[in-house]
């Protein structure tokens, strides 16, 4: 589409790249996360293990479902579907939440980075131009 913005292309590109990557990390933390807590039997108690073996694999099923979420944003912001504005909106506001949390990390670099770049996002969202292109007046 020749009326889309280079930075919805942009965009588009990068939720496709995050969502393969998240499925590739979320489907290998899902398999072997089994396979670490039974490792783990053996230098820790097993409640330990157990709770190591599952926290990654309820880490890595999270991932797969955001991989997949991120796939959908892909797919609308290639093609400039409505919903996918707004799927970005609330993406950017809850990102914007979860990493305002971090701050309370001793190292804060990490979520200011993300902050910003969240901020940014959303910025350029409601610039009248990218919201035109989604149909938003």
């Amino acid at each position: 589409m020749s009326n889309r913005p280079t930075g919805i292309t942009i965009l588009a590109i990068l939720a496709l790249l995050g969502g393969l990557y998240l499925l590739f990390m979320g489907g290998f933390s899902t398999i072997l996360g089994p396979m670490v807590g039974q490792e783990m039997t053996a230098q820790t108690d097993d409640a330990t293990a157990m709770a190591v073996g599952g926290a990654m694999t309820v880490m890595g099923i999270g991932m797969l479902a955001i991989g997949v979420f991120q796939l959908v944003a892909a797919y609308g912001l290639f093609t400039l579907k409505s919903w996918a504005w707004m799927l970005m909106v609330i993406t950017q506001v809850l990102s914007l939440i979860m990493h305002g949390f971090s701050l309370t990390a001793p190292d804060k670099t990490p979520a200011v980075v993300a902050i910003v770049i969240a901020a940014a996002i959303l910025y350029y969202l409601f610039r009248p131009n990218v919201k035109q292109a989604f149909g938003r007046t």
